[in-house]
């Protein structure tokens, strides 16, 4: 139900990964990190003097982390970790996230000292296929190409199942628009209705 989890097909691919693969990735991750802060509630109940802040958001080895997503997900470690790679703030994409300022997407996961992830909560929970998706069109530009390409033929097949009657004529491929020989823009979607005489 989070923003972003239905942008794209679920067979598409980003890195030969399939973009389904990332989304049960980041519901497993959510369900993972909901049961962390129902934990600490508990603990905070018997122990009040604790500071929220030190129970809450953990640092782990990214080798453990990548184990345990991989049995989750039953794929193999590469699979995992280049799944963790594509929710995860680094110094290598750090440019690509936060080059505006006060306009980061909050990452899923922290990189931090020598394989070792930070887990924020507020990244899990606050939108995490925005920083997905952001980072898998830096990462996968000509597969994010591809997948966008495709998503317009999701929409033009959704659409044209909705008129169904041969009154209805649909072109079957985007609609090029030009303007003095120049291409200008295209229309995905192209519906000619035959009206009664």
């Amino acid at each position: 139900m989070m923003l972003g989890n239905d942008t794209f097909p679920r067979e598409a691919k980003f890195g030969g990964q399939e973009f389904g693969l990332y989304c049960a990735a980041v519901a497993t991750l959510v369900g993972w990190f909901s049961k962390h802060l129902g934990f600490c509630f508990e603990l905070l109940k018997k122990q009040p003097s604790l500071e929220p802040r030190n129970i809450v958001t953990i640092t782990v080895p990214l080798e453990y982390e990548v184990e345990c997503l991989s049995a989750a997900l039953e794929v193999d470690d590469s699979t995992a970790l280049q799944v963790i790679n594509a929710l995860t703030l680094t110094v290598e994409n750090k440019k690509e996230h936060c080059s505006i300022a006060g306009n980061l997407i909050t990452p899923v996961f922290i990189g931090i000292g020598e394989n070792k992830l930070l887990r924020p909560v507020w990244g899990i929970l606050s939108e995490p296929f925005l920083f997905l998706l952001h980072e898998l069109r830096y990462r996968y530009c000509s597969d994010w190409d591809d997948a966008v390409n495709g998503r317009e033929q999701v929409f033009r097949n959704d659409l044209y199942t909705l008129l169904l009657s041969d009154r209805f004529y649909k072109l079957n491929r985007n609609a090029l628009l030009k303007s003095g020989g120049q291409r200008i823009t295209d229309v995905d979607a192209f519906i000619l209705y035959e009206a009664c005489a």
